[in-house]
């Protein structure tokens, strides 16, 4: 049997990466999210950690800048804020740490983040984002699903 179509619960970092991901992989992509999603960077109840400031390490950067050539540039121009090693301290188990050698960390607002990923994910031809599905999700998700698989 031959799969033509995904479903991703959720529409937060992960669920948004798995999508892209699929994209590539299945003819169809259907993500689901229980909150009504803005279209301007808004912290969501489904992200308890939404309201803090998210910095992209090396890795991560990495993973973004691989499957959204050009988002990081966006991010930037759109008002996160791109440190220098040299200049960043953080407080850890009672005190500041030491600057390392690594590249440069990208920082702005976790909804900032998941909105220029989202936008990219949505544009995607394969994709598409259900919103505000919690209100009767047991009642609807047979409707939603059906033929998905």
């Amino acid at each position: 049997m031959t799969v033509n179509r995904a479903v991703v619960v959720g529409a937060g970092m992960t669920g948004l990466l798995a999508a892209r991901v699929l994209s590539d992989l299945v003819d169809s992509v259907l993500v689901i999210d229980r909150d009504d999603l803005a279209d301007s960077p808004e912290a969501r109840r489904g992200v308890p950690q939404g309201r803090h400031v998210h910095g992209l390490l090396a890795s991560g950067e990495r993973v973004l800048r691989g499957a959204f050539p050009g988002l990081v540039e966006e991010l930037v121009a759109g008002g996160a804020v791109r440190v220098g090693a040299s200049d960043l301290r953080w407080w850890q188990y009672g005190g500041y740490r030491v600057p390392g050698a690594w590249p440069a960390v990208t920082f702005c607002s976790r909804p900032f983040l998941e909105l220029g990923v989202r936008r990219r994910v949505s544009s995607l031809p394969r994709v598409d984002i259900t919103r505000g599905l919690a209100r009767g999700l047991s009642d609807r998700v047979g409707k939603v699903l059906t033929g998905c698989i």
